[in-house]
């Protein structure tokens, strides 16, 4: 019986995919699943029983979902080893750029400028 995958981890990317890396037996068959048990990816391990699987994001995995990866052929699997798909690292927003201030004769100022879509921004005055 294959080793069970060890040290798994997975990496989510803002483009929806998912890395999956661990290690088990040198050159053997690694088979990702879902938490329905689909396939969702498989790949093989390396001489030294490293493997990275990419899952694309067509296959819909989210942060906060459990999948399963084992190692070994139909009929011969290992254990399976669960791992949580972690959140996406915070990502700072771009700075604001082209800020303009305009008065208006009411007493009113129009702020505008350009930044990451769908960002909230914030106007504060000089004392925060």
């Amino acid at each position: 019986k294959p080793t069970k995958p060890s040290d798994v981890t997975a990496t989510p990317d803002k483009d929806g995919s998912v890395k999956i890396e661990g290690t088990t037996d040198p050159n053997t068959k690694v088979e990702i699943t879902d938490k329905n048990g689909d396939v969702i990816g498989t790949g093989t391990s390396d001489n030294d029983g490293k493997f990275v699987i990419d899952i694309p994001a067509d296959k819909n995995v989210k942060p906060g979902d459990t999948i399963g990866v084992t190692a070994g052929e139909e009929g011969n699997k290992s254990d399976k080893t669960d791992v949580t798909v972690p959140q996406l690292p915070l990502e700072k927003p771009t700075k604001p750029s082209d800020v303009t201030a305009t008065p208006d004769k009411d007493g009113s100022v129009k702020i505008e400028g350009t930044t990451d879509p769908n960002t909230k921004v914030e106007i504060t005055d000089k004392n925060g």
